[in-house]
């Protein structure tokens, strides 16, 4: 219901501009979780860095870009986590590295994306011999 006194054009604009996406704001937490993926990154972090209370926030990184800023976290390291499998390195450092607390916390991550193991996707990554 709306209002009394307000036309529908006024009461329409009154209502989205309370929810206007803030594009800068929240590119800019974008780039500091991109620069800090490695770490923890506390909710008072991000409001500090966009300047909105963490929910105002997660509305609307989640507008922006399709998830929440914890989830895109996870998946930066992620990214992170297949770019060194690529490499050959070991499954326990790549864990560390990539901001897991070990290298069980960082295969359920993995699974849960990707519906497989580092170790199986690894061995889908490796070239076969001839």
């Amino acid at each position: 219901m709306r209002p009394a006194g307000l036309d529908g054009g006024a009461w329409h604009a009154t209502s989205s501009l309370s929810h206007a996406l803030d594009s800068e704001d929240v590119e800019r937490v974008r780039q500091f979780l991109e620069a800090e993926k490695t770490r923890i990154v506390s909710s008072d972090e991000l409001e500090e860095v966009s300047g909105h209370c963490r929910f105002s926030l997660t509305r609307q990184f989640r507008q922006r870009y399709g998830t929440s800023p914890y989830r895109y976290l996870i998946m930066r390291r992620l990214d992170l986590v297949r770019s060194e499998i690529g490499a050959g390195k070991a499954l326990a450092p790549i864990a560390v590295d990539a901001g897991f607390a070990d290298q069980a916390h960082m295969t359920r991550m993995f699974r849960a994306a990707y519906g497989l193991s580092p170790s199986q996707f690894r061995a889908l990554a490796q070239p076969r011999p001839a």
